[in-house]
């Protein structure tokens, strides 16, 4: 959320160093992910619910730079693209806050 709200008012080159630096601290988390998906759901079915969280994270990482650019065509600004990445973050914290582990599993 911080990286996309700097990207948002960004206006000087520093400031998009900076977004990035905030953006990449974030990807140590994709180490957790796998057990994450263990802790929650189980190991039953994990690699089919790790394999649909692959694909819709790859489906999202291909289709929204082009929405993003479309936005940008037609609006001359970011602002809309950023704003709805800022409103998925903060549904995916309250999803992980609601979200709890499966019954059983010690894994978190």
């Amino acid at each position: 959320i911080a990286a996309y709200s700097l990207l948002s008012v960004a206006r000087a080159d520093y400031m998009f160093f900076l977004a990035a630096v905030i953006f990449s601290l974030n990807w140590g988390i994709a180490s957790c992910e796998s057990p994450l998906v263990a802790g929650l759901f189980g190991l039953k079915s994990h690699g089919t619910i790790f394999g649909v969280m692959g694909l819709s994270y790859t489906m999202g990482a291909a289709v929204g730079p082009f929405i993003a650019g479309y936005l940008f065509d037609i609006t001359g600004s970011y602002t809309i693209a950023f704003a709805v990445c800022i409103a998925l973050s903060i549904l995916a914290i309250i999803a992980l806050r609601i979200v709890r582990p499966a019954q059983g599993n010690s894994c978190l």
